[in-house]
């Protein structure tokens, strides 16, 4: 969740709400990290801990999250036991290639673009030359379909406030096209018709 400032009533919430909605999603994060075998991991506005809860089950050596959030953070660690901590996604305490992988899971439409931006630069920032970073967002582009885009855009609507109105601002700027731009993507996996992506990019320094 990130950068937004998520009380104690939303952090509670969050995942009776979407942990199962986002089970797939969840899964398949895990499984393209499997897959391209890395160690360690760092999920960047990591929320409640949910998907790093998956990694849990995997043979990883090591595995943190942050989240601006203290009350997402109490969550993570009450609830799934992970290493989370109190710290800002677009400027974080990690030194320069620390990560064999870095993601930011339904973060960055909810941030202003620029920041946004800083989030998508820190995280190439703290992974190591030829590591990998993973987004996984909002994409409402030719493969995105009428309900998908339905769907997930009545999700933002309830959201209300600042955070629906960076997610129109996100998509008015380009979204993760423009965000990851210069970033080798080696894979787009598409879920809700087409809607949201799992993106998966090569980090090259």
């Amino acid at each position: 969740m990130g950068l937004t400032k998520y009380g104690a009533f939303v952090a509670n919430m969050y995942d009776p709400l979407l942990a199962k909605p986002l089970h797939s999603i969840r899964k398949r994060v895990l499984l393209e990290a499997k897959r391209l075998g890395v160690k360690s991991v760092i999920d960047l506005c990591c929320g409640t801990g949910h998907q790093l809860s998956y990694f849990k089950s995997g043979d990883f050596q090591k595995v943190v999250g942050i989240d601006l959030s203290p009350h997402m953070v109490r969550v993570a660690k009450r609830k799934y036991g992970v290493n989370c901590s109190v710290q800002n996604a677009a400027q974080t305490g990690f030194d320069d290639n620390t990560f064999d992988l870095s993601m930011v899971s339904f973060a960055l439409h909810e941030k202003p673009f620029q920041l946004a931006r800083q989030i998508v630069q820190e995280a190439k920032r703290i992974t190591r030359p030829n590591g990998y970073f993973f987004v996984v967002d909002y994409v409402y582009d030719d493969r995105a379909k009428s309900d998908g885009k339905a769907v997930t855009w009545f999700v933002e609507f309830l959201a209300g406030g600042e955070h629906f109105r960076n997610f129109r601002k996100y998509l008015k700027s380009g979204g993760l096209e423009e965000l990851t731009k210069g970033l080798q993507r080696i894979k787009d996996i598409r879920f809700v018709s087409g809607s949201v992506a799992l993106q998966v990019f090569k980090v090259e320094k």
